[in-house]
């Protein structure tokens, strides 16, 4: 089997990763993506923990799942009513139309 790194993904801590990967399955050009948990040693560098291997119908689950997971996240999200800004008027309207009529008359 062989693969690509796509991406890696800075853990939870500095000597943790994920790595996004596909892979080769088959003859046939089949792909898996791979999720591979790595940890880092001091002399050692860093090394696979586990691996996950999800074929294409599981890919498709996944990234629907995702999308629906994205949408509820969105909507729980609290949303904060936008921040105004009040600007000292420079005349009340009413006032000026008074000021005016007093003036004219």
């Amino acid at each position: 089997m062989s693969g690509n790194v796509i991406s890696t993904l800075a853990g939870a801590t500095l000597g943790q990763r994920l790595v996004v990967g596909l892979e080769s399955a088959d003859s046939c050009g089949r792909l898996h993506v791979t999720l591979t948990e790595q940890n880092h040693a001091d002399g050692i560098g860093w090394f696979d923990q586990r691996t996950l291997r999800l074929d294409s119908r599981q890919w498709s689950q996944l990234r629907t799942l995702f999308s629906a997971i994205d949408r509820e996240v969105a909507m729980a999200e609290p949303h904060e009513p936008p921040a105004t800004i009040p600007f000292p008027a420079l005349f009340d309207d009413r006032s000026d139309e008074e000021g005016l009529s007093q003036q004219v008359g």
